[in-house]
């Protein structure tokens, strides 16, 4: 299947959103969630997207106090099934209550 152009972490790893968190709530709190769907989470500052990111990068606080990265609102993370850069091993599963997508500059809020 071919995704077209994704978003990926500065490390190449692909970017995934989940469904049930549109409007930017968070839903993957749980341990077991995010093992699985490691948070997006930044060292400081705010997240710059390079060439072809044309929407609205931004952070969300988590609990804990670690601010996410979000894209149009949406959290982002990656897919702890991906071993390396360019990898989309998490496109389409589902699991913990809703599906998970890889994220892509066309994403809307």
């Amino acid at each position: 299947m071919r995704l077209g152009t994704i978003l990926a972490n500065p490390q190449g790893r692909t970017l995934y959103y989940f469904l049930p968190e549109r409007g930017g709530k968070i839903v993957c709190s749980s341990s077991a969630c995010t093992t699985y769907w490691p948070p997006s989470i930044t060292a400081g500052g705010n997240p710059t997207g390079g060439a072809g990111v044309t929407g609205q990068l931004g952070l969300i606080a988590r609990a804990g106090g670690a601010q996410q990265i979000t894209y149009n609102t949406w959290p982002l993370y990656t897919f702890s099934g991906d071993s390396a850069a360019d990898q989309t091993n998490g496109q389409g599963v589902v699991g913990f209550g809703g599906k998970w997508l890889v994220a892509t500059p066309g994403l809307q809020p």
